[in-house]
């Protein structure tokens, strides 16, 4: 959770905010290191939100890995209620994109004069790999069709979400081979939901082996909570190494307590 102020917003003035939020390393808006019972997320060089659909101007360099964070919606003319989405949906109000990468969030209110709570709207899986295999890709896909990933309509009043493009398969695919002869770890965040068969992670490697893990079969994965798989191993076996796991291990945090 998240505070945010708004400054001003009117006619051809320019709307400044100021966010705060956890420190954690420069990772665009991503998720850093346990700390307690926390995993912080942080704002960096780049980032954009949108208010009642208007888009910010993108965060300036100075802010980048920064617990607080000031946007600008320049000539921007608003009226409540204000509605605010990250990533940022231009035009749109109440449309959130998930991409498996950024973590969206959402917040509402009727006057700048009181702080805004952004609100987490995904949840996250936390993969820790290591392998004698170089990484080519990472593929999560739910098998019982539940979305992962694309646009939905998202209520305020309760953070439900409504697929409009919902996809069950989100790939990470490398720019080059990842060496994870010592572990790596990757951070994706997905739309909350009961998955009816669970979801499978599959490790591609450039030599044509994969690794498949299974995990959260008839689970709820809930919005604000990171999932951490225990480590992965990726070793070289011949053709597809399906394992099954009876129930998701993890450890249940909230982003933000």
């Amino acid at each position: 959770m998240f505070s945010l102020i708004c400054l001003c917003a009117c006619g051809k003035e320019t709307a400044y905010v100021s966010l705060r939020a956890g420190i954690a390393p420069s990772t665009k808006s991503y998720a850093g290191e346990k700390s307690a019972d926390t995993f912080p997320l942080c704002w960096s060089e780049g980032d954009v939100i949108s208010v009642n659909g208007c888009l910010s101007a993108p965060l300036g360099e100075a802010f980048d890995g920064r617990s607080e964070a000031e946007f600008r919606v320049e000539g921007a003319s608003l009226s409540a209620p204000y509605r605010l989405l990250y990533p940022a949906s231009a035009g749109l109000s109440s449309q959130l994109t998930f991409d498996g990468v950024l973590p969206p969030m959402y917040a509402s209110g009727d006057a700048f004069s009181e702080p805004f709570e952004f609100h987490q709207a995904s949840f996250g899986i936390r993969v820790s790999i290591r392998g004698d295999m170089p990484l080519n890709s990472i593929t999560l896909e739910a098998p019982g069709g539940e979305s992962l990933t694309g646009s939905f309509t998202l209520s305020f009043s309760d953070g439900s979400l409504t697929p409009l493009s919902g996809n069950a398969l989100f790939t990470k695919d490398f720019a080059s081979p990842e060496d994870i002869s010592q572990t790596k770890t990757y951070t994706f965040f997905f739309s909350p939901g009961t998955f009816s068969e669970g979801i499978i992670l599959r490790a591609d490697s450039p030599y044509g082996q994969s690794r498949r893990w299974l995990f959260a079969s008839g689970r709820e994965l809930v919005r604000g909570k990171m999932y951490c798989l225990p480590e992965l191993s990726f070793v070289r076996k011949p053709g597809i190494i399906y394992v099954g796991l009876e129930e998701m291990t993890e450890t249940e945090v909230p982003f933000e307590l």
